[in-house]
């Protein structure tokens, strides 16, 4: 057998277990929520929902990083899809998840709330993105590239509410961690 019929038969065999009620295992809950990703590279988000619920079905209740991994890629999906307030819901579960699991000071959850606020900058919840970015700028390492990105999309906020000296301030560098508890809102 070549490596394809392989692959076509593990399918066809998940397929059937599926068919036949089988639970589906953590591996194969893992596999459908990176199937999922690229199906939302692809655009096919009707898919990718399908698969995520699917993902999701089998975590259950249970806590775990995979299952909020699959809450924040539903949540893609639906903010996506214009569809805001599942969006807002499964971002919640996803950070509220990471942060259980994981703690305050996980780089998931930081990366949670920073999809979080994109959304409510999306929504024009402008006021609520910068809180949101403030936490997460609080999580990541000083000059990572996620704590540069972070920057940015902060500095992008505050010049959306009119805060252009504190926007300054931000894209100065480092020094500025002062700024976080500033209180010229």
């Amino acid at each position: 057998m070549t490596i394809p019929q392989v692959l076509q038969a593990v399918a066809i065999s998940f397929c059937f277990s599926q068919l036949a009620g089988a639970e589906t295992t953590d591996a194969e809950a893992i596999a459908l929520n990176n199937q999922a990703v690229k199906s939302i590279h692809a655009d096919h988000l009707d898919e990718a929902e399908k698969t995520l619920l699917q993902a999701l079905n089998h975590w259950g209740t249970r806590q775990s990083p995979e299952a909020a991994a699959a809450h924040n890629n539903l949540a893609q999906v639906y903010k996506l899809q214009n569809q805001f307030a599942k969006a807002d819901a499964h971002y919640r579960k996803a950070i509220d998840l990471w942060e259980q699991i994981q703690g305050p000071r996980s780089v998931s959850l930081a990366k949670g709330l920073m999809n979080l606020s994109d959304l409510y900058r999306v929504q024009g919840k402008v006021s609520g993105a910068v809180k949101l970015l403030e936490r997460a700028m609080a999580i990541f390492e000083e000059g990572s590239k996620d704590s540069l990105d972070a920057r940015n999309r902060l500095a992008e906020a505050y010049v959306a509410l009119g805060r252009t000296t504190e926007a300054r301030r931000l894209q100065r560098g480092p020094a500025s961690n002062s700024l976080l508890q500033s209180d010229s809102h």
